[in-house]
């Protein structure tokens, strides 16, 4: 989505999907209130609020499924450590002395709790995200929305 803004040298345009993904709050806003000032059209402005809903929802999900994966995997670290705790104890079946299959259990949990703290990674960056956006969408819905509710007011009473 490109979006086209007034400034005071000229016109500029933006691709709203890099801009807004990697653009800090400040920039943000200050290209909100430009474009403000440029006198959006209503669509143009629908736009970049279906564009940030479209993208917490899409955040939303990857946290959904980071976290289905999550407990997955963490369910598997514990069968894993069990079956690793058993194989050291003499008191248990699965107890060996080979110290390959011991190595073998020992790295099968390394990974399992790597691929855990991966996962969780995964939440907390889509949360981050998803925190992101809902600020970005609120200042959206505040500078473009609110500013132009009292230019009409102003027009009206002017």
């Amino acid at each position: 989505m490109t979006i086209e803004i007034n400034i005071p040298n000229g016109k500029m345009r933006i691709d709203a999907d890099t801009f807004l993904k990697e653009a800090g709050i400040r920039n943000i806003r200050k290209m909100l209130k430009y474009l403000s000032l440029s006198w959006p059209h209503e669509e143009q402005a629908g736009e970049i609020k279906n564009w940030l809903r479209e993208q917490l929802q899409a955040e939303a999900d990857k946290q959904k499924v980071q976290a289905t994966a999550y407990m997955k995997e963490k369910s598997r670290l514990s069968e894993l450590e069990e079956t690793y705790r058993r194989m050291q104890s003499p008191c248990y079946t699965d107890y060996t002395r080979n110290p390959e299959k011991l190595e073998q259990a020992r790295s099968r949990v390394g990974w399992s709790r790597w691929r855990c703290k991966e996962y969780m990674k995964g939440i907390k960056q889509a949360k981050k995200a998803m925190d992101r956006y809902q600020k970005i969408l609120q200042d959206a819905e505040k500078i473009l929305w609110d500013e132009k509710i009292l230019i009409k007011i102003q027009e009206g009473i002017g």
